[in-house]
C-alpha cells in the first residue's frame, strides 16, 4: 500500500491519538503517585483473571476428552484458580505480600500441573516440550516472587506506570505530528 494513501486516513484521527496519549499519561502519573491504589486495582484484575482461568479449566472437563483423561489435574487447577480468584477479588485490601504470595502459589501450582499434563500428554500431542518449559518458567517466577514479594509487586506497579506515562507522551507527540500531515484545504 502506498504511504501517500495512508496519510489522509491517519491524519484525520490525530485528535484521538492525542486523547489516547493524554489518558495514558494521566493513568501513568496516577499509578506512579498512588502505587498502593494501583496494587488494589491489580488485585481485582488478577482475581478476575485467575477466577476465569479456573472456570475455563473446569469447563474443559466437560468439553475436552484430553481434559477428562486428566480429570484430577484439571479439577484441582480449576478449583485453585476459582478459590484464589475469589479471595483476590473480594479482598482487594490484601497486603502486597498477600497478593504476591497468591501469585506465587498460583504460578507454582500451575507450573507443576503444566509439567504433569505435558508428561502425561507426550504421546498424544506434539510440542509437549513447550508446555514443560512454560511450567518451569511458572515455577521459577513463583519462587522469585515468593522470595521477594514486596519488591516484585512494587517494581511491577512502577513499571506499568512508567510505561503508561512514556507511551502517553509519545502518543501525544505522534498525534500532533500527524496533524501536521493533514492535507491543506483551500476555501
Amino acid at each position: 500500500m502506498n504511504e501517500n494513501t495512508l496519510v489522509p486516513g491517519i491524519s484525520i484521527n490525530w485528535k484521538w491519538m492525542v486523547v489516547r496519549g493524554i489518558v495514558s499519561t494521566i493513568f501513568g502519573i496516577i499509578v506512579v503517585i498512588y502505587p498502593f491504589t494501583a496494587a488494589a486495582a491489580l488485585a481485582l484484575f488478577f482475581g478476575a483473571y485467575i477466577f476465569f482461568d479456573g472456570v475455563f479449566a473446569i469447563v474443559s472437563l466437560f468439553t475436552s476428552r484430553t481434559a477428562r483423561a486428566h480429570f484430577w489435574s484439571y479439577l484441582i487447577e480449576g478449583i485453585a484458580g476459582i478459590a484464589i480468584g475469589i479471595l483476590a477479588f473480594f479482598l482487594p485490601e490484601i497486603t502486597l505480600y498477600g497478593l504476591a504470595i497468591l501469585v506465587s502459589v498460583w504460578a507454582f501450582s500451575t507450573g507443576i500441573l503444566e509439567i504433569i499434563s505435558a508428561i502425561k500428554l507426550r504421546k498424544v500431542i506434539d510440542g509437549e516440550f513447550w508446555m514443560i518449559v512454560s511450567g518451569i518458567l511458572s515455577i521459577v517466577f513463583a519462587i522469585l516472587i515468593f522470595l521477594w514479594p514486596a519488591s516484585g509487586i512494587v517494581v511491577m506497579i512502577y513499571l506499568i506506570g512508567i510505561y503508561a506515562l512514556l507511551f502517553g507522551i509519545m502518543m501525544v507527540f505522534m498525534g500532533f505530528s500527524i496533524r501536521n500531515l493533514q492535507p491543506k484545504t483551500s476555501n
